[in-house]
């Protein structure tokens, strides 16, 4: 019963935002990333946000999906890990452009051993005024590795409490008192989230994966038995201040594969990134 709430709650939030969502794919199976555990992001109490490495290996991702045609928003780098939030323009090969997307990596020196997708479609209009792609997000800022494990546990902890129930309250402590909302079917501010949150009631919430550098999260995350999306968090003095999200089905095509590659293949080897390390 809670998976069917779940499902018939998120396909609420497709619906009321106008977005036909684009499938997904799983992907390959890893190994998932324990909630509130810290990524591998280098020595205890390092800086990790300005790394050459870091660096060469975002920019060598954000070219490898720029060259497939999106339009690449934001690149976080943990570990072995690669979120990328892009923009799919209308194409004839993406005949329901313009989407949202996030692209999830596995890299294994400069190969990609796993992808997985999720994409949305664009809506015409935003109750928040934003865009599903405009706002902040500073990967690049400079955190040591308590910081991304912090950012990390209160991001885990919104959808696991907030959205999935266990604790609603907890939106006051993890939730900053201004906060930027770019999903367009709900307003910016706390007041509006806990609305939203409360409509919608407790969700069944799985967190498959954590990526996190800078100031920003990525969790892929699984909502019920049949959506799977990204959120991205902002986090600022502990805190979530602004969000992100692409939500679609499980299973299907990636918009950003030229080869049109649907189902467990297309979460297969994807590639050579080339200068990443």
């Amino acid at each position: 019963m809670a998976g069917a709430v779940a499902t018939a709650a998120v396909a609420l939030v497709l619906i009321a935002s106008a977005c036909s969502s684009s499938p997904t794919e799983p992907g390959a199976a890893g190994t998932a990333s324990a909630p509130g555990a810290p990524g591998p992001t280098g020595p205890a109490g390092a800086a990790t946000g300005g790394s050459s490495d870091v660096g060469d290996r975002a920019d060598a991702v954000r070219s490898l999906i720029e060259s497939e045609g999106a339009i690449v928003h934001r690149v976080v780098v943990d570990g072995d890990l690669v979120a990328v939030h892009a923009e799919v323009p209308q194409s004839e090969t993406v005949p329901d452009g313009p989407l949202a997307q996030v692209v999830l990596l596995r890299l294994s020196g400069d190969v990609v051993v796993e992808r997985k997708a999720t994409a949305q479609a664009v809506p015409d209009e935003s109750i928040n005024g934003h865009t599903m792609f405009d706002g902040g997000g500073d990967p690049g800022a400079p955190a040591s590795a308590s910081d991304l494990a912090a950012n990390r546990d209160v991001a885990s902890r919104f959808l696991t409490e907030v959205l999935g129930g266990a604790n609603p309250a907890a939106i006051d402590e993890l939730v900053g008192p201004i906060y930027t909302q770019h999903n367009p079917a709900v307003g910016d501010g706390v007041e509006a989230l806990r609305t939203f949150a409360g409509a919608m009631g407790p969700m069944d919430v799985a967190i498959d994966e954590v990526v996190t550098q800078g100031d920003l999260v990525v969790a892929w995350v699984r909502y019920g038995d049949t959506i799977r999306g990204a959120d991205i968090f902002r986090v600022a003095d502990g805190r979530i201040v602004e969000h992100w999200d692409v939500l679609g089905p499980v299973a299907g095509r990636d918009p950003l594969r030229s080869d049109g590659a649907e189902g467990a293949d297309a979460g297969g080897t994807g590639g050579n990134v080339g200068t990443a390390p």
